[in-house]
């Protein structure tokens, strides 16, 4: 039986900065945001190595360390969560190879000088701590007390493909979702969906709105849409119970920062349309990019092209 089997060499409020490990490693669950257990996932990785011996792999998923007096955290994308309990020894590992690659790096000091984690992208440094002759770092919490957010998830994909740093700012993503116990212990309430936040909200009673205030609130409600089409909708008689609204006479900064259309597009000359044979004149445009698709698409894409025939109509939509 190993020496890590019977005694523990480092408490799990710590993690070791190892040379020797190639990817981030814990047999702590709560130190993934989220995790997956696939079976495509636990045979992904094979651990082997004389510092934890041969754990199997539980499931792997974004491995993130909060670090003790810092808002911010180590974020290792392809975590490994390890087998634990049966005699199975309990560890944290931080890659330190890993992370160099990803613009992370140790600066050691000299003699009895406490080492610097620092980042080459940002400059941020933080102090690791030398325990029974191992460097560590001193953590606090758990990855899965963080608010899961889309911003969050794009900030670890930008991580994965070297677009950001590992050493990443939490503070946005604490939240209010950790509260105290009676017994002092910091506890995670159970949530049906990790995405779903608690909002307040005022009721207004639009009855004592003024006709000039009912307007500003059905033209959002509209999507900040032209006041013009309130007398519009006034004398149509599928609209009949909308109440009578005024035209605001007042700047709507939104429609100017959205260069709003106000009047309709001018009809193409027919010179230019039906009088070409097909696909003989093309219009083309594109569309996504910036994540705008909402995800990425079959084979990977995040955007696309559409042609359209001037004489036909005729549309081809290339990814």
């Amino acid at each position: 039986m190993s020496a890590m089997a019977t005694s523990p060499l480092l408490s799990m409020t710590d993690a070791a900065y190892d040379t020797g490990s190639a990817e981030g490693i814990t047999t702590e669950r709560r130190d993934f945001l989220w995790v997956d257990d696939s079976i495509a996932a636990k045979e992904s990785v094979s651990i082997r190595g004389p510092s934890v011996g041969t754990p199997g792999c539980v499931a792997r998923g974004p491995l993130i360390y909060r670090l003790k007096g810092e808002r911010k955290g180590l974020c290792m994308p392809d975590g490994i969560l390890a087998e634990s309990g049966d005699g199975l020894p309990t560890f944290r590992l931080v890659p330190a190879q890993q992370l160099k690659k990803r613009g992370v790096r140790i600066v050691g000091g000299k003699f009895e000088e406490p080492d610097k984690v620092e980042c080459v992208r940002t400059g941020d440094n933080f102090t690791a701590t030398t325990r029974e002759d191992i460097l560590v770092i001193e953590t606090v919490g758990f990855a899965c007390d963080l608010v899961d957010s889309p911003t969050l998830r794009s900030i670890i994909k930008d991580v994965r493909n070297g677009l950001a740093s590992p050493l990443i700012d939490l503070d946005p993503h604490l939240g209010n979702n950790n509260f105290r116990s009676p017994r002092g212990v910091i506890e995670k309430p159970v949530e049906v969906d990790q995405l779903c936040t608690m909002v307040s909200a005022m009721i207004m009673n639009e009855k004592k709105l003024s006709p000039e205030e009912r307007a500003r609130l059905w033209k959002r409600r509209f999507g900040n849409c032209n006041t013009q089409i309130f007398r519009q909708m006034d004398k149509l008689p599928e609209y009949k119970g909308f109440p009578s609204l005024p035209e605001l006479n007042e700047d709507d900064l939104i429609m100017d920062l959205a260069k709003r259309n106000r009047r309709p597009y001018p009809k193409n000359p027919p010179d230019v349309t039906m009088n070409c044979p097909p696909w003989w004149r093309v219009w083309c445009d594109g569309y996504g990019g910036q994540s705008s698709m909402g995800g990425e698409s079959y084979e990977g894409a995040v955007g696309g092209y559409l042609f359209v025939c001037s004489s036909t109509g005729s549309t081809d939509q290339r990814l």
